[in-house]
């Protein structure tokens, strides 16, 4: 497949960012696109941030309400026991 991906937003202190990517896998004819909001705690940004992070989600063609919250803390109920990240070793 062919993917791209590119910087939509960032906050000036680096608390947050956007991401965009859009690939395509055209051996089997199909295109997708989508977006990350990073944070340095993996939590949601603040309430203050969300709406303009929306607005940058919304013009690069992503609706908020595509996207869901990966939550890789340990403590998590549920969470598979995969051990610490490999750059954490």
């Amino acid at each position: 497949s062919n993917e791209f991906w590119t910087i939509v937003a960032a906050a000036d202190d680096l608390s947050w960012i956007v991401f965009h990517y859009a690939g395509a896998a055209s051996s089997v004819g199909q295109r997708y696109l989508g977006g990350l909001v990073c944070t340095q705690d993996g939590e949601l940004p603040p309430e203050t941030v969300q709406n303009e992070i929306w607005a940058k989600l919304e013009s690069a063609g992503i609706e908020p309400w595509e996207l869901f919250v990966c939550d890789n803390r340990f403590d998590t109920p549920g969470a598979i026991a995969a051990g610490p990240p490999p750059l954490d070793r």
